[in-house]
């Protein structure tokens, strides 16, 4: 009889390059206060984000901080 072929272990789920970015946005923020670590969060944005998706993703994002700002 033959015997039976070897499964490779299943890999751990990796986080995505879009909730690593949004994690460090409170010690952006700490750091370099609400203004200058927002700016410094879009730049993170639009460097793991390319297309119209990055485009959207960053009108959201620029929204939320502007709602945030004028509440």
């Amino acid at each position: 009889m033959s015997e039976p072929v070897p499964t490779k272990p299943k890999a751990t789920p990796t986080e995505s390059d879009l909730s690593q970015v949004m994690a460090h946005g409170p010690a952006l923020s700490q750091a370099f206060g609400p203004r200058l670590g927002a700016l410094v969060l879009m730049f993170g944005l639009a460097k793991t984000r390319y297309g119209s998706f990055g485009i959207a993703t960053i009108i959201t994002a620029v929204g939320g901080i502007v709602y945030n700002f004028l509440k």
